[in-house]
């Protein structure tokens, strides 16, 4: 599998019916994604893809207990289970392209071979928690 950073993608294309044999032997749809190509001047960006659970809501069906008030106050306990569970994710990464040439000898002109590249670097971190449930 081929994972394309967001800012790699020119194109995204769903065919659900009616394509070519040139799909294969699909019983479903197709995803067709293009990436960006280079160009005569110089472009790129870096980037910093963030998930965290600070961002997320907690799940509608997760039980929220909330513990009895103790003895002697008025105020109510902590309320177990009112967050979203742990689910971070940081994805860094940039993108480069331009012309491909060599002074003097090829493509002087910057106008007929061109390159696009992304990088990753290396660094995809992830935590998530997990939730078991058990049936007594």
């Amino acid at each position: 599998m081929v994972y394309p950073s967001l800012d790699a993608i020119q194109e995204v294309k769903v065919i659900t019916a009616n394509y070519g044999a040139q799909y294969g032997r699909t019983a479903s749809g197709t995803v067709q994604v293009t990436t960006k190509s280079g160009a005569p001047k110089w472009h790129g960006n870096l980037y910093d893809f963030i998930r965290n659970e600070a961002f997320n809501s907690r799940n509608y069906f997760d039980v929220v207990y909330t513990q009895p008030t103790p003895p002697g106050q008025t105020t109510p306990g902590a309320v177990i289970g009112d967050h979203a569970p742990l689910y971070r994710r940081q994805d860094f990464g940039g993108t480069i392209g331009g012309p491909l040439y060599i002074p003097h000898l090829f493509n002087t002109t910057k106008d007929k071979t061109f390159f696009f590249t992304r990088r990753n670097f290396g660094w995809r971190k992830r935590l998530q928690s997990t939730t078991r449930r058990c049936r007594v």
